[in-house]
């Protein structure tokens, strides 16, 4: 080979190494720079993801609160459901209690009313004696002073306990005008009556002396009236009709 192509062949070769040199050059540079618009789409790409996970995470958060909070509205619900059936099972009891359907047992004190033929205005037909007067207005005395429960008891064993529906009548005159045989709720009782008083005992005997009660009876009525106190008395429960039991309602016209 000449000089003049050695000299060529060389010049060829560096020119074709300036070129693989340019070629790979730019080769690098566009895969860097692919690598770089890769790396930032995969980037926006999770960002986007993780947003979208966010939000979902946000809206499971708020149904799980709204969950609970429905949870806790039933629960409470259920639980003053239960305290508002306990306070009308209470109320129910008192109003029975009041309306005297129960029977009752407690301190109190027993009115026995007597015929007393010791007495110098005795007379076997109890002449002036009218049961229905008497016996209303101790009742309406002992209930002036918070009674809670009252009975009143015949010769005849007969108890009926006093409710607001109650009425106490002459029913049997005697030959000289007066009266031995009261109707107490539609119940005919003989003398002797005892009343029966659950309350107050200290209240209920102070206004029978304060009213001179057993004088009364005594010069009045020559009857002879005792009164015992005791803690433990029972007044049955009333066992009548109840008021309205046969109404009907009347629907139109």
């Amino acid at each position: 080979m000449t000089k003049s192509q050695k000299r060529t062949f060389a010049l060829t070769m560096t020119v074709v190494c300036l070129l693989l040199g340019f070629m790979t050059t730019v080769q690098i540079s566009t895969l860097s720079v692919k690598k770089s618009k890769g790396s930032a789409s995969d980037y926006l790409h999770l960002m986007t993801q993780i947003s979208q996970q966010q939000k979902t995470n946000e809206l499971l958060s708020q149904q799980i609160s709204k969950a609970k909070a429905q949870v806790a509205q039933y629960q409470a619900t259920g639980s003053n459901w239960k305290s508002k059936r306990q306070a009308l099972l209470k109320d129910a009891k008192q109003v029975k209690a009041a309306a005297g359907l129960t029977s009752q047992s407690g301190a109190g004190i027993t009115i026995t009313l007597q015929s007393n033929p010791g007495l110098s205005n005795f007379s076997q037909d109890h002449p002036t004696f009218d049961p229905q007067f008497v016996l209303s207005y101790i009742v309406n005395l002992l209930y002036s002073q918070g009674a809670n429960a009252i009975s009143i008891s015949g010769y005849n064993g007969n108890t009926q306990r006093l409710v607001t529906t109650s009425a106490i009548r002459d029913i049997v005159q005697t030959q000289n005008g007066g009266y031995n045989t009261v109707d107490v709720n539609y119940s005919p009782m003989i003398a002797p009556f005892t009343i029966t008083a659950i309350g107050n005992t200290s209240r209920m005997k102070a206004i029978l002396v304060a009213e001179n009660v057993v004088q009364l009876l005594k010069t009045s009525y020559a009857e002879s009236c005792v009164i015992d106190s005791s803690k433990h008395l029972t007044v049955p429960a009333y066992h009548g009709e109840m008021p309205g039991k046969y109404a009907k309602e009347v629907t139109g016209q």
